[in-house]
């Protein structure tokens, strides 16, 4: 068995590397072939600047201004769109649906396991972007909607739940009255993924902070961040097979093992976090391809 630093050296190296977090990020607005933007090159916008305009078949009548929900600088600008260095810090997701928003960061669930339903949101949290654990259902996505608040943050979203958002999100923008921006913001992708305990730590670090979440890339921005923690060279997240989810110690790296199939893979001995309420630790041997480190 070997220390972290022996796996840094020995065994990191093969286990793909997620860099979730980025500096200043690059956040696009898209530009429709009727819309006109409101700003110029170089210029700096604060959140609730206008910042385009959106043209209704090209009549300036059916006109309606869309504002900045980010702090930054222009940095690109042409008939596709607006690209704005934001001021802060981006936390890169998988899926984004609906429209860019900015609220107040609250954290809605427990865990980071747990699932967000629809009698746990209380009209308390008009107004606020939730953190929704490993999985939203498309009820609790309504009833935030209904009550007012601007987003959610969830691991993941089953497909028919994400399809479900979708129509009713295509539903209200094609209203006399629009409904107020609401986004969802997918960190990981389809199905129940928790998420990574690096990330929890750093989102509930947040609480009470204001947020964006923004459609391109799917992010979440932050101006006013608490610092993101390093995280140890042998911290490992497995991302494929049974134990999807969950967290623990890289050991040591025990060459190609014989999986389910017959097929030999690269392997390593990792140990696996307890997790409440019934996840005893335990330590697995596991395909190096089915684990991601962080940095």
């Amino acid at each position: 068995m070997t220390d972290g630093r022996e796996v840094a050296t020995a065994v990191g190296h093969l286990v793909v590397a997620r860099r979730p977090w980025s500096r200043q990020p690059l956040a696009w607005f898209a530009l429709g072939p009727a819309d006109r933007a409101l700003v110029d090159p170089e210029h700096r916008v604060q959140p609730g600047d206008a910042l385009l305009e959106r043209l209704e078949a090209g009549r300036p009548s059916g006109s309606e201004q869309v504002a900045s929900a980010v702090s930054g600088a222009v940095e690109a600008l042409g008939p596709a769109g607006i690209g704005i260095r934001c001021d802060g810090i981006g936390l890169t997701g998988a899926v984004f649906a609906g429209e860019s928003v900015r609220g107040p960061l609250f954290v809605a669930v427990g865990r980071r396991h747990s699932e967000l339903r629809a009698g746990a949101i209380d009209v308390g949290a008009a107004g606020a972007i939730l953190v929704a654990g490993a999985r939203v259902e498309s009820d609790a996505l309504t009833r935030a909607r209904a009550i007012g608040v601007r987003g959610v943050v969830t691991g993941g979203i089953g497909g028919r739940d994400l399809r479900a958002f979708l129509a009713s999100e295509a539903r209200q923008q094609a209203g006399l009255h629009p409904a107020v921006p609401f986004g969802l913001l997918v960190l990981d992708g389809y199905g129940r993924r928790p998420i990574a305990r690096p990330i929890w730590t750093w989102l509930t670090a947040q609480q009470g902070q204001d947020v964006a979440l923004l459609q391109d890339p799917p992010m979440l921005a932050a101006e006013a961040f608490s610092p993101v923690e390093s995280v140890p060279f042998d911290h490992v997240r497995v991302v494929g097979g049974p134990a999807l989810g969950r967290e623990g110690r890289l050991l040591e790296a025990v060459g190609p093992w014989r999986a389910g199939g017959g097929l030999y893979q690269p392997s390593a001995r990792v140990e696996l976090e307890p997790e409440p309420p019934d996840l005893p630790a335990e330590t697995r041997l596991l395909p190096l391809a089915d684990l991601e480190r962080f940095e």
